[in-house]
């Protein structure tokens, strides 16, 4: 204490220790003029689950929402506490509620009470309605703009075809159709398979909010060579041998479905079936192939009869 430089520092120790000590206390005084008792600090919490609490087993509750934000105010400690282990619940209790619409107050707990809490939204719009499940037929589909040019769709299989649907009662009742859709990733040539979501839609094909078991079905896919039922005529060549005389001839199928490609196949208004006459000898039915032209890849029928009437020209003589 004989120093001359322990007494300044000494000096200086105690004047700043005064200082922060009438600081700390006049702070205080600022902040009650501002904000209530214990709401030195705050913070939001966002994106809380929202947990409802009912009969679930015969009930279904439309309205609540997943999540909400949760602002909280208090001191640094129970503030930085209740954010670290977000160990609170947000609910709304709807087990004394019939069926029907309410406005429900959400809750929360596990929230310490020097805190000041709010839940953003506050209050909710909920509706309560009967839980049932009906069976309902799935409808294969595919986006045909996705097969190939070349190709059509054969057949549309789906497995399994009934599905169990669960919901409101009000919103089963508004079902129209159920539906499964094959989308594949690119234009397809050939058969595949596909899991799909079952989709439950309303006569304005707007996605129900209910729950199908199973979630998923597989949807099968076959093509086959585009198409088209086409007429057909009959085209002569050749002769007929010596001494016979044609009295009628004609084709007993009228036309015939043609595969192969779709823009050949299109533009055909017709298409010929050829007879060689120098193969005739008597009347009765010939059975000729349907001929395959560049464009064509098969025919059904592939072979057509021609009914022939003749008559002996030298006997008449």
């Amino acid at each position: 204490m004989d120093s001359k430089w322990t007494l300044r520092l000494t000096a200086l120790g105690l004047a700043l220790l005064l200082f922060f000590t009438v600081r700390s206390e006049s702070n205080p005084a600022q902040t009650s003029n501002n904000a209530p008792e214990n709401e030195g600090s705050f913070e939001i919490i966002r994106d809380v689950p929202v947990e409802a609490f009912y009969d679930d087993a015969n009930l279904i509750v439309t309205g609540i929402p997943e999540t909400v934000d949760v602002t909280i105010q208090g001191s640094s400690k129970d503030v930085t506490q209740a954010t670290l282990f977000k160990d609170f619940t947000v609910f709304a209790d709807l087990k004394s509620l019939d069926i029907g619409q309410h406005q429900v107050a959400l809750q929360h707990e596990n929230l310490s009470d020097k805190l000041k809490v709010t839940v953003e939204p506050a209050l909710i719009e909920v509706t309560i309605d009967e839980k049932v499940s009906k069976e309902f037929t799935i409808e294969p589909e595919i986006n045909t703009r996705l097969i190939g040019e070349n190709y059509a769709l054969k057949s549309l299989q789906v497995e399994p075809n009934k599905v169990m649907v669960t919901g409101a009662k009000t919103v089963i009742e508004s079902i129209n159709a159920v539906k499964a859709t094959a989308s594949p990733d690119e234009v397809v040539n050939a058969d595949f398979t596909q899991m799909v979501n079952v989709k439950v839609l309303d006569r304005d094909l707007n996605r129900l909010n209910v729950t199908t078991s199973p979630e998923q079905v597989e949807v099968k896919v076959a093509l086959e060579p585009y198409s088209k039922h086409v007429p057909l005529v009959l085209t002569e060549k050749g002769k007929l041998p010596n001494g016979l005389t044609i009295d009628h001839i004609s084709l007993e199928e009228q036309s015939a479905k043609l595969y192969g490609t779709k823009s050949f196949i299109e533009s055909l208004a017709e298409y010929a079936v050829e007879i060689d006459l120098s193969e005739i000898t008597e009347s009765g039915t010939k059975k000729i192939d349907i001929p395959l032209k560049d464009g064509i890849t098969s025919a059904d029928p592939k072979t057509v009869n021609v009914q022939i009437d003749v008559s002996d020209s030298t006997e008449e003589q």
